[in-house]
């Protein structure tokens, strides 16, 4: 049997796990909906804006003693009904991810005690991300000319979807890998790095970018060597770190040799870049352990 989801809302940048059961779903509130499933398995239900059935999902979570948690900024709806609305009915509302997170770990009975990241520099400030940077980082990361330089997995255009969902991931992530870079009191680009399993397990990708009008300061250089040196002093293990770039990218090339790394070589044939498959040259730093 071929699955066919229904609607103008697919495809979606979201993943999808189909569960076939003998429940139709044609009612989402009705005794034959598949979201009992949805409700039954889960630890705990966040509500994020929608139409019917994310409706009849939070009520059917509720009725089955399930912690509920609605998360709905600026005039979004669930089913139509306003955050005072729902707030009213007795749910849980919140409007910003860091207040989600800390009651979501409360309903799972999970404690996170986390330091926020700072690390101030001569020519900036490296540090956690804050869901107040929405805002800059849309619009410093909305820019073709960076999202030229990065994979494909940076959107372009940058939305404020994408800046909200860049921000959860990173606010919800352990360890911290990912940062801003903060320059004049306000986040101007990213910087994080990425721990290899397996074999690479001594080594971590690098990876940053800042904002066009920020460009041929330094910043770039003396965070990638801040970052570099945070991460042989917090993860012992690692040996090398290195980063690849786009052939054509000649000024992160400059950032990385001025931040002590050493090019190793091209990859060959060795990524896609907006349908075209294209070389990669890779830098590394090492170190003894």
């Amino acid at each position: 049997m071929d699955y066919q989801p229904k609607g103008a809302a697919y495809p979606n940048p979201f993943l999808d796990i189909a569960i076939f059961t003998h429940l139709l779903g044609q009612d989402p509130a009705g005794t034959d909906s598949r979201n009992h499933i949805n409700a039954l398995s889960a630890d705990l239900v966040v509500g994020l804006p929608g139409g019917a059935g994310t409706h009849a999902e939070i009520q059917l979570a509720r009725k089955y003693g399930k912690p509920v948690l609605l998360f709905l900024t600026g005039n979004e709806t669930i089913f139509s009904k306003t955050a005072m609305e729902l707030s009213g009915e007795g749910f849980t509302v919140v409007d910003d991810f860091p207040t989600l997170l800390e009651l979501g770990n409360r309903a799972l009975g999970v404690t996170v005690s986390t330091k926020p990241f700072r690390l101030e520099i001569r020519e900036c400030v490296i540090r956690s991300w804050q869901w107040s940077d929405a805002e800059p980082l849309q619009r410093f990361a909305n820019n073709r000319h960076i999202a030229r330089n990065l994979h494909d997995a940076f959107p372009s255009p940058y939305t404020m979807r994408d800046a909200r969902r860049w921000l959860a991931n990173a606010l919800s992530a352990s360890p911290e890998t990912v940062f801003a870079i903060e320059v004049d009191g306000r986040s101007v680009g990213g910087i994080g790095f990425f721990l290899k399993e397996g074999t690479a397990a001594c080594s971590a990708e690098i990876g940053y970018w800042l904002a066009e009008s920020y460009w041929g300061r330094g910043i770039a250089t003396a965070s990638v060597r801040a970052v570099a040196n945070h991460i042989f002093s917090e993860f012992p293990y690692i040996c090398r770190i290195y980063a690849q770039v786009f052939p054509w990218n000649a000024a992160s090339m400059r950032v990385l040799e001025k931040a002590g790394f050493i090019r190793e070589g091209i990859l060959r044939k060795a990524a896609m870049k907006a349908g075209e498959v294209i070389d990669l040259v890779q830098y590394s730093l090492t170190r003894d352990i």
